[in-house]
Parts: structure tokens; sequence; C-alpha cells
């Protein structure tokens, strides 16, 4: 903004802070109960880091008394979508901007042990 002449001194000392509705943001839909849950945990959790001098993470989750952040630069990374998901997602009527392109799903009977073991074998890294 100083760069740019347009920073004014003693209003842009404090950075900008704007209320998001998450179902909006995500969904580009409703507010769901799930949306004000997070974000009155979210909301705490970050009060919580502050005031513990945990600066520069954004929360991801709060479990009990667990709460779990990262740093924000690895927050905001891009990531890649799998396009495969995406067209399963357009195969259920979710539009995303695109032409929707064809989904060809590919049935796989699970046989094995308990269904969290298959999820840790699926890359749901950030």
């Amino acid at each position: 903004m100083q760069k740019n002449g347009i920073y004014v001194e003693g209003i842009y000392d404090y950075p900008e802070i704007r209320e998001v509705i998450l179902g909006h943001l995500v969904r580009s839909g409703h507010t769901s109960s799930y949306d004000v849950s997070f974000g009155k945990q979210a909301g705490a959790a970050a009060v919580l880091l502050v005031k513990n001098n945990i600066t520069s993470v954004t929360v991801v989750g709060v479990d009990g008394n667990k709460i779990f952040h990262m740093p924000t630069q690895d927050a905001i990374k891009q990531r890649h979508v799998d396009l495969d998901e995406i067209a399963l997602h357009e195969a259920m009527g979710v539009c995303f901007g695109r032409v929707p392109q064809h989904f060809s799903p590919e049935f796989m009977p699970y046989k094995g042990g308990r269904f969290q073991d298959l999820c840790r074998n699926l890359d749901f890294s950030f």
C-alpha cells in the first residue's frame, strides 16, 4: 500500500478483519450447522493460539482438547484436484463452471479389514 501511495497512517496499521460465511465460501450454499460449529471452534481455537503466542498459523480442526493448526503458508498453497473426482460431482449435478465431463466409475468390492485402514492408504494429505 505504501509503494502504491494508498497507505494512510493510523487506518492501515492493523490487518483488515472480515466475517466469512463458510457455507457460501466452500460450497456456494447456505450455512449448515456444521459450518456454525466449525466456525465457533476455529474462532475460539484462533484466540487461544494467539493468547499462547502461536501466530502465522491456520486452524484446521479441533478434536476434544486438541487444536490442530498448520503454517498459513502451507494452508494457502495451491493444491491440485483429481479431475475424476470433479467429474463424479458433475455427474451428480454440481456445476464447476465448465462443460461437465463424463464420469466412468470402476466399482470395486472392498475386501479387507476396517474401513479406516482403507482410508489410511488413500492420499488425504495436504
